[in-house]
């Protein structure tokens, strides 16, 4: 299996898991009291948003309630300050609120957004509209109606987007780009 293979699965599966296990998400807002924006946080955290209306008004207290990390200084940040903007487009406003930086000391970037609403499935083809307007070629695309995955490749950065219906969170890799030997 060729390096790039191996390193872009890798990748991906980091993204998951990082996105779908909430790293970097706080229970509650801090000096919580037990009122309902801390118990919003808690049913988030126990993926129970259902997509219904009160299930946005609680993303977006949980939006509310979540504070922006800042980023590190990393090569990656030229490419996430171009991405930021299409999501913030599609979803409405977007928060980083975790990042792990530099994954195998090459260079990589993983952000997880809170957002002010739920995704939808259709969010997926918004998003994979904007990345080809913006140059990238879409080199994987996966919708379950709950969970979807894309991948976009383009210099100097290939892009990965993930994200779950059910909570107001989108992950985001920035790898740097790698072309496969042609055999």
């Amino acid at each position: 299996m060729p390096k790039f293979l191996k390193f872009s699965l890798f990748g991906l599966s980091l993204l998951i898991i990082f996105t779908l296990t909430g790293c970097g998400q706080k229970s509650a807002a801090p000096g919580s009291s037990g009122n309902s924006s801390d118990s919003s946080r808690a049913t988030e955290q126990n993926g129970l948003l259902n997509g219904s209306a009160s299930a946005n008004n609680e993303a977006g207290q949980i939006f509310e309630q979540t504070v922006e990390v800042e980023l590190p200084d990393s090569p990656a940040m030229k490419t996430e300050s171009e991405i930021r903007p299409l999501l913030k487009k599609i979803f409405g406003d977007v928060k980083a609120e975790s990042y792990q930086a530099d994954i195998m000391g090459a260079g990589s970037l993983i952000v997880s957004y809170a957002t002010s609403r739920l995704p939808t499935p259709n969010d997926l083809g918004a998003i994979t509209k904007a990345m080809k307007e913006k140059g990238y070629k879409v080199t994987m695309e996966n919708n379950s109606n709950v969970q979807a995955v894309a991948m976009f490749t383009a210099k100097p950065y290939d892009v990965n987007i993930n994200f779950d219906t059910k909570h107001p969170t989108i992950g985001v890799q920035y790898n740097p780009h790698f072309e496969a030997p042609q055999y």
